[in-house]
């Protein structure tokens, strides 16, 4: 099934290498106006070959003009198919009747199914209309295989010869964090900016020997549109800020034939940029051949030979190509795991744990399924959460902190204050004793002092007083001022 795929698709790129004139009519379409011009970038720097930005100019030349850049009634959904995603089951890959048409929805995919993603045509930032496919929302599907836990990575088809060099960023950085093995299947062209992309993957296979590699580097081409709408009786004023004295110089030099400060100041630096990213993405693969890195293009077998390529294969090779390195990627989680885990088990796969990379929330299902890799690894007493879980974990924690810590001062205080009564209530009894006694010796003076006044009438003689009552007389303080007085 594969192989006859295969032939369909260099079928099918025979034909679109005839309408390429009509293939620029996929960024232009009907009707195009400049904001659309402009929005496909055609005034940025573009990594791109030259025989293929050739392709665009007669639709420049038709804008200019004020005519319909549409150059042929061609119906462009056949083409706009050539950049949808789809994926291919384990079933697919026997199957002779596949149609990936029926696969474009990555969310439904089986477990153990290949993504396929497509990049064919010029290398464009957004998505067109009626064009390409842009590289915000190819990066977006990349996201969606890498969190999708039936999906065991991804073969990337790229069929360009380049394009602005503002859109590879995007598809790059995915690329590079992407934690499921993606692949290049390189077509006709992996040139340019296309490249730049290419290098990012894993492996990078191309599937025919003769197709073009390379053109490493950077251009920007722009139109002096003055002239010819002078002719038409258009007069141009420019007028800048007396402050404003850098604004656009460089493309005013350049409109005047100067071009250093433009090449100096902006080609330099982003092709600098290229050239490094190249050269560690390829690092330790590259041969020592300088024309590699000054632009120079070269067929897919002789780029195997300088290291810029890894192979040269088909469809099939590459999806195998996709398994073994997700099989190896699994077997190396294993055997990382195998250490810790608390039963040993030979078939050991992390895929879903894997497919969590780069999720920010992850569904509970997805959880699950991460979850019960575990299970099976016997890896026992621990659970896969989301991020939000823990957070709220640990506020519940420092909740729980701030209370106990209240506990503790209340009790602190509460200790405290039952000490303090403790005190109160001893002073208490001290001093209700103290009080008993002062009554009893206050009772027993007011008994004697009354005896001692008590006089009865008509006796000459006191009642008699015993020792004690003499004894307690003579401790009075008056009655020994008095002993010291009167000796």
């Amino acid at each position: 099934m594969l192989a006859r795929h295969s032939s369909e698709r260099l079928s099918v790129r025979c034909k679109i290498a005839v309408v390429y004139q009509a293939r620029v009519t996929i960024h232009f379409c009907r009707d195009m106006n400049l904001s659309l011009f402009n929005n496909i970038g055609l005034h940025e720097p573009w990594a791109i070959l030259p025989e293929y930005a050739q392709a665009y100019y007669p639709a420049v030349a038709a804008l200019l003009k004020g005519e319909n850049a549409k150059a042929s009634d061609q119906d462009f959904s056949e083409l706009r198919k050539l950049n949808s995603s789809y994926f291919m089951s384990e079933e697919d890959f026997n199957d002779e009747d596949f149609d990936p048409d029926n696969n474009n929805d990555l969310s439904e995919a089986p477990e153990g199914s290949v993504a396929v993603i497509r990049l064919n045509g010029p290398v464009v930032k957004y998505s067109q209309w009626c064009g390409p496919r842009g590289t915000v929302d190819i990066a977006n599907d990349l996201k969606r295989i890498d969190s999708n836990p039936n999906l065991i990575g991804a073969v990337f088809e790229i069929e360009s010869g380049g394009g602005q060099v503002y859109a590879i960023k995007p598809l790059t950085d995915v690329l590079s964090k992407m934690k499921k093995p993606v692949v290049c299947l390189g077509g006709n062209y992996v040139a340019s900016a296309a490249y730049a992309i290419a290098i990012h993957t894993r492996e990078i296979i191309v599937d025919h020997p003769k197709a073009i590699v390379g053109s490493i580097g950077t251009m920007m081409s722009f139109q002096d549109v003055k002239p010819y709408f002078e002719s038409l009786g258009v007069k141009f004023h420019e007028m800048y800020a007396t402050k404003s004295t850098h604004k656009n110089k460089r493309t005013r030099d350049a409109l005047k034939g100067d071009y250093k400060s433009l090449i100096k100041e902006m080609l330099d630096p982003i092709n600098e940029d290229f050239l490094d990213d190249v050269k560690t993405q390829r690092k330790g693969k590259l041969a020592d051949n300088k024309l590699i890195l000054a632009g120079e293009t070269f067929f897919a077998s002789v780029s195997k030979e300088l290291g810029m390529i890894d192979h040269l294969g088909d469809m099939a090779f590459a999806v195998s190509r996709v398994r073994e390195l997700s099989k190896k990627k699994s077997d190396n989680a294993g055997a990382q795991n195998s250490s810790t885990a608390q039963s040993t088990n030979p078939n050991m796969n992390f895929t879903n744990v894997a497919a969590l990379a780069g999720v920010q929330n992850a569904t509970q299902a997805q959880l699950d399924q991460a979850n019960a890799d575990l299970t099976t690894a016997g890896i026992t007493g621990c659970t896969i959460v989301n991020e939000s879980f823990i957070t709220d974990a640990a506020a519940v924690t420092t909740e729980r902190d701030t209370l106990t810590a209240s506990v503790a001062d209340l009790t602190a205080q509460l200790s405290a204050a039952n000490d303090a009564k403790a005190t109160a209530e001893e002073n208490l009894a001290t001093a209700n004793t103290q009080i008993t006694d002062l009554e009893a010796k206050v009772d027993a003076f007011g008994k004697n002092s009354g005896a001692i006044q008590k006089t009865a009438v008509g006796e000459d003689t006191p009642p008699e007083q015993s020792d004690e009552d003499d004894s307690f007389l003579n401790s009075l303080a008056h009655n020994r001022t008095a002993d010291r007085l009167l000796g």
